[in-house]
């Protein structure tokens, strides 16, 4: 059975790739601005750790080691996330990859705190503490790394899966069940991360129908207005045609009125003239005159 992928992934499948890169230039910015918070959230439970745990008294050089890696892991984070922020949406290359080796240096620095709670704190309140923290950082993450669904589920393995390996090697009751609890909820943030990552592009989707549809309605505009434009520019011509028309009718009804009233007056003594030459009579010199005229 085939599962067909959701329209928002079709739609990133279908894009040109220039236009992708700019979606994944925006991408990049967002995550860094979101992983500042997740810089200091690791020292921040490192260090609760270690205030409500007998952890610095017993294990004093090893914690200054791990606080030390974790501050060292998140100033090169910071640098990676100044470097993109600064740069815009034109972020070098080598800065965005920075950036996601980071994220995976602090995915492993503090895999590897827990799985040493594990081994030195077996089943102890200090344990318990240090999962429970780690469960805070995944599920944060699973939410936060979202816009980028492999960056995502990469940080969760690296997070996550030593810790369940190490609790299925016991081979105990106890810690196979803990073990399948840690993978079960690597699964389900897995799931979770790809809903997420579906919800944060969902949204520009639909931005970008939105324009799409916006500049179907422009043109659409531009082209009645056109339209109009041209009829308009028709009416125009053919209203300047019918008043030159109604300027030429005026002149010559003018023109006809003259020619008609000379031409009653020739008429008229012609006439006179004629009657006079039928009754045998010479023509008046007042008719003559009026013809002259």
């Amino acid at each position: 059975m085939t599962i067909r992928p959701s329209p928002v992934r079709q739609w990133l499948q279908g894009l040109p790739p220039e236009r992708l890169a700019v979606y994944e230039a925006r991408r990049d910015q967002d995550l860094a601005g979101r992983a500042i918070s997740g810089v200091f959230a690791y020292e921040i439970l490192l260090v609760g750790i270690v205030v409500m745990t007998p952890y610095l008294s017993e294990h004093g050089p090893m914690v200054l080691a791990f606080i030390g890696l974790t501050s060292l892991v998140g100033a090169a984070r910071l640098m990676g996330i100044r470097s993109v922020r600064r740069a815009g949406e034109g972020a070098p290359t080598k800065c965005v990859v920075a950036c996601r080796l980071g994220a995976y240096a602090a995915a492993a620095a503090w895999s590897a705190f827990v799985c040493v709670t594990l081994k030195l704190y077996p089943w102890q309140w200090t344990m318990w503490l240090t999962l429970f923290c780690t469960a805070g950082l995944a599920a944060g993450a699973s939410t936060t790394l979202s816009p980028d669904q492999n960056l995502a589920r990469r940080y969760l393995t690296i997070l996550l899966a030593p810790a369940g390996l190490l609790f299925l090697s016991d081979m105990t009751s106890q810690s196979v069940t803990m073990g399948l609890l840690f993978f079960a909820d690597l699964a389900f943030l897995w799931m979770q991360t790809g809903q997420q990552y579906d919800w944060y592009w969902q949204r520009l989707y639909e931005g970008e129908l939105l324009l799409e549809k916006s500049i179907e309605v422009q043109n659409v505009h531009a082209f009645h207005a056109k339209q109009i434009e041209e009829e308009l520019e028709s009416l125009k011509a053919h209203l300047q045609h019918v008043d030159r028309l109604a300027t030429l009718g005026t002149l010559a009804g003018g023109v006809g009125h003259e020619l008609n009233n000379m031409t009653t007056v020739l008429m008229a003594a012609t006439r006179s003239i004629a009657a006079d030459a039928v009754a045998g009579r010479a023509a008046t010199e007042k008719d003559l005159d009026r013809l002259r005229r």
